[in-house]
């Protein structure tokens, strides 16, 4: 598994880090895998290179989507897909919003030509989720997604071609597939992140020995076994758009994995504090943003994903069209609005309840810092974890 650099990493512990990950990635494990190819998977993977319950695997794409709260732009994310995969696994971990509803309505109309399995899962941790949908995969290849993930399928290299490329392709293969980041709208990108990352190994072809863990008990990771062959794509598959979406739902995947870290990492003490995912949320709101009342968090929540945008200049590359119909249509949602030349605040343009909101004093007084949100030792800073 790759080294993980965090926000405020060092500098040269950042590039010693890529320097092992380039000479292990490209070096030693191509070597690795295949040896183990020829040695050892001849007498493994035929035997695990099936269905859970032990039966052979169709050709093609089965992918599983988990997700909480995702109704945002669900339906464009699901549908993107529909020229790539053969099944979909769709995960519902207990949604507040439309979510499930999209869902069902998404089964209604493309079940007579998908294969699509909906999961209600209110209960379950993410590392329990995914292990649950790999026991419904039917296809040789196994892809990873994300609600808020886009598939590129348009130009002359994309996702569509590579299913063409690898659908009867049995040899163990975990493609690595770079996503282009918005942040704020569709327009804007991370300032001070990559803009393009290298993703992960989403697409990877199945076999029933794969288990997940929870990775610095945070997030979850399966281990792609040493004879599978890792290969990067080389251009862009997807666009995420994770940091565009409902200004409080912004903040609630940082606060839930940072309640999953202290629930597996921290003293006793912070695991009795904080057992009521409840009282953490309060606790978390109020000692990084300063309050926890609800349109005031919005404001300040939307004042800092703002300063953490930049215009996209990235020439290269232009928006799926599925995405350019939702601006042309006013169903795009989001908006950065400017001040002085500069991003100032993210908006959401249809939440009612915050179009005749004023800030105060408070509001204003109050200053974004994206170096503070990232610093698990400051946002942690009410726990015991980091001190």
């Amino acid at each position: 598994m790759a080294f993980i650099s965090k926000y405020d990493t060092p500098a040269w512990k950042k590039r010693l880090m890529g320097a092992v990950d380039y000479v292990k990635y490209n070096w030693i494990r191509p070597v690795v895998a295949e040896v183990l190819y020829y040695g050892y998977y001849q007498f493994t993977f035929p035997r695990i290179h099936k269905t859970v319950d032990g039966k052979p695997l169709k050709p093609g794409i089965s992918v599983y989507i988990p997700m909480k709260d995702e109704d945002t732009f669900l339906t464009t994310c699901l549908e993107s897909l529909l020229d790539i995969v053969d099944q979909y696994i769709l995960i519902d971990n207990g949604s507040t919003d439309n979510t499930l509803k999209i869902l069902h309505e998404f089964k209604d109309k493309y079940g007579d030509k998908k294969d699509i399995v909906i999961l209600h899962l209110p209960d379950k941790l993410l590392v329990e989720i995914v292990q649950i949908a790999l026991t419904y995969v039917k296809h040789h290849w196994v892809l990873k997604w994300d609600g808020d993930m886009v598939a590129v399928t348009e130009g002359d290299q994309n996702l569509i071609t590579l299913r063409k490329k690898i659908i009867h392709q049995t040899r163990p293969v975990a493609y690595t597939l770079p996503r282009m980041n918005l942040c704020g709208d569709f327009f804007h990108v991370p300032k001070n992140f990559s803009v393009i990352d290298a993703g992960e190994p989403f697409l990877r072809t199945f076999n029933n020995a794969f288990r997940f863990f929870e990775d610095g008990g945070r997030v979850e990771h399966a281990i792609i076994p040493k004879y599978y062959r890792l290969t990067r794509v080389n251009y862009i598959c997807s666009v995420h758009l994770s940091k565009i979406r409902p200004l409080l739902r912004l903040i609630y995947r940082e606060m839930y994995l940072d309640w999953r870290e202290v629930m597996n990492r921290s003293t006793e003490r912070d695991k009795k504090r904080f057992a009521d995912f409840e009282v953490w949320k309060n606790a978390w709101k109020l000692h990084n943003f300063g309050t926890t009342d609800e349109r005031k968090l919005k404001f300040r929540v939307g004042r800092l994903f703002a300063t953490m945008s930049v215009k996209n200049t990235h020439s290269g590359f232009r928006l799926p069209t599925v995405l350019q119909e939702l601006v042309a249509q006013r169903k795009h949602k989001f908006e950065i609005e400017y001040r002085d030349g500069a991003p100032y605040r993210m908006v959401e343009i249809d939440d009612v309840s915050m179009q005749s909101y004023q800030p105060d004093s408070d509001d204003l007084a109050w200053e974004p810092s994206e170096s503070r949100y990232y610093s698990d030792k400051q946002r942690f800073g009410f726990t015991d974890l980091y001190q």
